[in-house]
């Protein structure tokens, strides 16, 4: 958990937030030096911005991400202490999360990355310190950026499309549709709300269950082939 007034109420050694910064901080200093591509994965203090800002500026060749937990949740959930809520790095403070949602609206952060780590159940019913590090969020990254920051419909595809695809080089992804093309299709409802309470996966790690959530993945099309579909676009069809 991180390092603040949470981890001290329950007496839990926390994880600081300079621990992040030092760390990207040395890692850019790198880049400058070698010309090195570099993607800084999982942003989660607000004073990681500046660095990410002030590389950019500078021209050199840096991309960040985000979680949509990070976007949604703050260190007062761990009080719970459930093990849905413990990931790395860890939730941080409410200022935090707006300052994240602030850089991914702007472009500052590129991207939306779920950092999907599924446990098995036997893993995840122990204490808070036992527990493994990672929670899911395949099923509700989408839903969860909806609802945490108000994006236009490109920019909103950009940040969970367009640019992870450029990020990660897959030509096939991230693309406007165009006849001819093979289909790798995410059909999406930005209007949709729900309550998750199990998910397709096989581990239900997920610090979402039980939130309600604006925006729903009806269908997802991989290679031409329908490989997920809601029951609410049934319903619709």
């Amino acid at each position: 958990m991180h390092e603040g007034t949470v981890s001290s109420r329950l007496g839990i050694g926390g994880l600081p937030a300079v621990a992040e910064e030092v760390v990207v901080a040395r890692d850019l200093s790198l880049v400058r030096l070698t010309g090195a591509r570099y993607h800084v994965q999982h942003v989660s203090s607000h004073s990681t911005i500046p660095l990410i800002r002030q590389a950019k500026e500078a021209g050199l060749p840096v991309t960040a991400e985000v979680t949509p937990h990070h976007l949604m949740f703050d260190h007062e959930q761990v009080l719970s202490l459930d093990p849905a809520f413990k990931m790395y790095p860890p939730l941080r403070t409410s200022s935090d999360i707006d300052a994240l949602r602030e850089a991914l609206a702007s472009g500052l952060i590129d991207a939306v990355a779920t950092d999907h780590a599924p446990h098995a159940s036997f893993e995840t019913e122990v204490t808070f310190e036992e527990a493994p590090r990672g929670v899911i969020g395949l099923e509700t990254a989408a839903a969860a950026v909806n609802l945490a920051v108000d994006l236009s419909p490109e920019d909103f595809f950009a940040r969970l499309s367009t640019t992870p695809a450029q990020i990660g080089g897959l030509e096939r992804h991230g693309q406007p549709l165009a006849e001819g093309s093979i289909a790798n299709l995410v059909i999406f409802d930005p209007d949709a709300r729900w309550t998750p309470s199990r998910f397709v996966s096989k581990s239900q790690n997920s610090p979402f269950r039980g939130t309600e959530l604006r925006g729903r993945v009806l269908a997802t099309i991989f290679e031409g082939r329908i490989s997920h579909q809601t029951q609410l676009l049934e319903q619709r069809i």
